[in-house]
This record gives C-alpha cells, sequence and structure tokens, in this order.
C-alpha cells in the first residue's frame, strides 16, 4: 500500500511549529537580558563597562563551546 505510515501535511503543522520555536526563542532571550541586567545591578558593573564584560563573555561562551 503506497502512503502506510506517511502523515499528510498541508503546511499548517510546520508553520505552528515554527512559531512556536520563533516564540519560545525570543522569550528566552528576552530571559537572558533580564538575567544580564539583574547580574550587573548585583555586582554593581558600571555602565562604561558593561559592553566589555558582555564581549569577553560572549567570546568566552564561544570558546568554550569550540572545544
Amino acid at each position: 500500500m503506497p502512503g502506510v505510515g506517511l502523515v499528510y501535511n498541508d503546511g499548517w503543522d510546520a508553520a505552528v511549529k515554527y512559531v512556536t520555536g520563533y516564540l519560545v526563542e525570543k522569550s528566552l532571550a528576552v530571559d537572558n537580558i533580564f538575567v544580564i541586567a539583574m547580574l550587573f545591578g548585583f555586582f554593581a558593573v558600571p555602565a562604561i563597562y558593561q559592553h566589555r564584560v558582555l564581549f569577553w563573555g560572549i567570546v568566552g561562551a564561544l570558546l568554550m563551546r569550540g572545544s
């Protein structure tokens, strides 16, 4: 029987999965910004050093993931 085990997909399921994934990623990104702001406040990082801290934090994360 041809088509046995295949599920008909009209694109609606794919669109719902895409939008759901997009919203989850966007909410996690906003959550990360909130956590970074809380850490900067807790450790009292001056505004002039916040860019440097973020830059080297991102570089460090990329290096650790690469190894």
